[in-house]
């Protein structure tokens, strides 16, 4: 049924098929919202986890330090 007149289509939005299907499409749009922002969270994830094995690789290059610290030495 395709509404002509705003009284048409006031009646038609007030069916249980068109509230259920406006419930789906805002659902749809939810979702895909939470998918775009898990997304964004992965790769925000991989950039950390990315640095965080540069950053251990760093460290596990760098020579032992044999040395007490100063703040160790007196």
């Amino acid at each position: 049924m395709i509404p002509h007149s705003h009284a048409e289509e006031s009646q038609l939005a007030r069916t249980p098929e068109f509230q259920a299907a406006r419930a789906i499409e805002l659902a749809a749009s939810e979702l895909e919202t939470l998918r775009l922002q898990a997304l964004d969270l992965a790769e925000t994830l991989s950039t950390h986890i990315r640095s965080l094995k540069a950053r251990s690789r760093d460290m596990r290059d760098r020579p032992f330090r044999t040395e007490e610290p100063a703040s160790e030495r007196r």
